[in-house]
């Protein structure tokens, strides 16, 4: 069978991947499902293949999402803003040796521009970002670093669009980037302006099913009161339990202007060591928090890709029993039709169809031959009237008249063979007539597959033109008028019977060739039902062959969809939670 094929042994130390990769090579899938599971399959090997922990950058307008950035990359990269809403796509910021900033635009382009300093890649992100006319067509802009914080630390930083944003677009952008590009999401918060009540609907709206792995980080502390700042980030954490729902929200202090103190080139305070400590302290929990979700992100797909192989190879098992059981439920079904009454009303409806339209046929070739003759003869007559002297008279009677009636009589032998061959293809017909009959009582199975032959013609028997100018007697010295009427009465009769006995040879031979092609419908009906009888035993018989080695392939089915379920309790088992 086509869908049963030579599967490849696994490994005993087959990994999760491994065994994925070969379950999707091994099984013929229909072409969606295929589709589907390939592109889980691809998304979850960039998840395991990709080293770098993503954490994205989510905040309104003023929460100091830029400054909170720098920190984060210890370099002045990206501008404070002055106008809402200026970054209107996601902007990815990774470690690379050189200073780069490639731009990728929803139709698949990409412009990459080689920059020599941060300094340059800042200008360029500056103009980038902003609005411009073709805002909308940019996808991502990615930016590479040759910074030790983002080596150090292995981060991958997605900056979001503003919440609060002047564009609806804007806000897609942001979604796509949480639940896309990133294991761990971080919710600035202005630590004097909490979560204010847009800030909380977009989150509940658009972070709904991505909160369990949001940390939200407050900024602009230094500007409360040191007293005050405890009480407030106990304040964040209860507002996000009371209005998002969340059961112990992650709430962590940071000092931007703090960290940035440390890299300045001025004397910007060196930095409360508090607040530095306590924002190195965010820093390492963040690290910490994007580390066990990256884990959990790589089981959860997997979890997903799992359950979705798991209910296709079911589907797929069924899918071979139902076809094989359909297969063998009508192959089975021919046996118990009742052909020899159908071939006996088939027998009976043919051949008598064929004897009464060959019947019309050979009433219709004895009237043409019979005209033929007529005319033929008639003919004749006219052209012994038509001769001035009695020498063109008897060069005629000698010659020219047997080559006349040779002629005359290769024509009725054209003439007839038309004939035949009506007759021939009128059971070509009735043969295609049984064909179509039999196709349409075994609709389902379609086995048939019997060559017509070829059948020759039946050639009449040949007939002699007769020395016609030795039988004619012609008594010299006669009147011309005389020897016409002489060679007319004596031609006529002999006339009338060659072409008699032509047309006998016609008709004794059509008959035979009617009676031949009778047997042979009745032959080839009869080889049909032998081939189709052991067309349908020999696909009984691969079909039993098959379903043995259909139950080798579902228990094969079953040790994978058992190999699933047992990695699906591994991977519940070693769930990763955080330290």
């Amino acid at each position: 069978m086509s869908d049963l094929i030579e599967m490849a042994a696994p490994s005993a130390a087959e990994t999760d991947l491994q065994f994925v990769k070969r379950v999707l090579a091994a099984y013929p899938w229909d072409d969606a499902v295929k589709t589907q599971l390939e592109d889980s399959f691809s998304r979850l090997n960039a998840k395991y293949s990709d080293k770098k922990l993503n954490i994205s950058v989510v905040g309104e307008f003023s929460t100091g999402k830029s400054t909170f950035i720098n920190a984060l990359l210890r370099t002045e990269l990206l501008a404070a803003a002055s106008l809402q809403g200026t970054t209107v796509s996601s902007t990815i910021l990774e470690f690379g040796k050189q200073c780069s900033v490639a731009i990728i635009r929803r139709d698949g382009q990409r412009q990459i521009m080689r920059l020599k300093s941060v300094d340059e890649t800042r200008k360029a992100l500056r103009h980038i970002v902003s609005y411009n006319d073709d805002a909308q067509s940019i996808e991502t802009v990615a930016v590479t670093l040759p910074v030790p914080a983002l080596q150090n630390t292995g981060l991958r930083i997605v900056d979001t669009p503003g919440t609060d944003a002047t564009e609806l677009w804007h806000e897609d952008v942001t979604v796509r980037a949480i639940e896309e590009l990133s294991d761990l999401s971080i919710v600035l918060v202005n630590g004097t302006k909490p979560l204010p009540e847009s800030f909380c609907d977009f989150i509940e709206e658009n972070l709904g099913s991505v909160l369990e792995r949001c940390v939200f980080v407050v900024t602009k502390l230094d500007l409360i009161p040191p007293k005050e700042r405890s009480q407030m980030l106990q304040y964040i954490g209860m507002k996000l339990q009371n209005t998002l729902g969340l059961e112990n929200p992650v709430v962590l202090p940071f000092y931007s202007a703090e960290i940035i103190g440390t890299f300045a080139e001025n004397e910007f305070a060196r930095g409360d060591k508090e607040m530095i400590a306590l924002s190195q302290r965010t820093e390492k929990v963040i690290r910490s928090h994007s580390a066990v979700w990256r884990k959990r992100i790589q089981t959860q797909r997997k979890e997903i890709l799992f359950e979705q192989i798991y209910g296709a190879l079911g589907n797929h098992m069924a899918q071979l029993s139902e076809d094989m059981h359909q297969r063998l439920e009508l192959l089975e079904k021919s046996r118990s039709v009742d052909l020899e009454a159908f071939m006996k009303a088939q027998k009976l409806e043919m051949v008598n169809g064929l004897y009464t339209d060959s019947k019309d046929v050979c009433d219709e070739m004895r009237q043409q031959l019979r005209e033929h003759k007529e005319r033929f003869i008639e003919s004749m007559v006219n052209r012994v009237n038509q001769y001035p002297r009695a020498d063109l008279l008897q060069q005629f009677v000698r010659v020219e008249l047997a080559q006349s009636c040779y002629q005359a009589s290769r024509y009725q032998d054209k003439l007839a063979m038309t004939y035949y061959g009506r007759v021939g293809n009128l059971r070509d017909e009735k043969m295609r007539q049984f064909r179509d009959a039999f196709q349409q009582l075994y609709a389902d199975l379609n086995v048939l597959s019997v060559k017509l032959p070829y059948t020759p013609r039946c050639l009449p028997a040949a007939v002699p033109v007769p020395a016609i100018g030795n039988s004619l007697a012609l008594a010299p010295n006669l009147p011309l008028m005389y020897l016409k009427n002489t060679v007319v009465q004596q031609m006529k009769p002999i006339l009338l019977d060659y072409f008699n006995r032509l047309g006998n040879g016609f008709i004794k031979s059509f008959d035979n060739f009617v009676q031949s092609n009778h047997q042979l419908l009745l032959q080839e009906m009869h080889q049909y039902r032998v081939a189709y009888r052991e067309e349908v035993d020999k696909r009984i018989a691969q079909e039993e062959q098959a379903e043995a080695e259909l139950e080798e392939r579902i228990a094969a089915l079953e040790e994978d969809r058992k190999s699933l379920q047992e990695r699906q309790a591994a991977l519940e088992a070693s769930e990763v939670t955080v330290a």
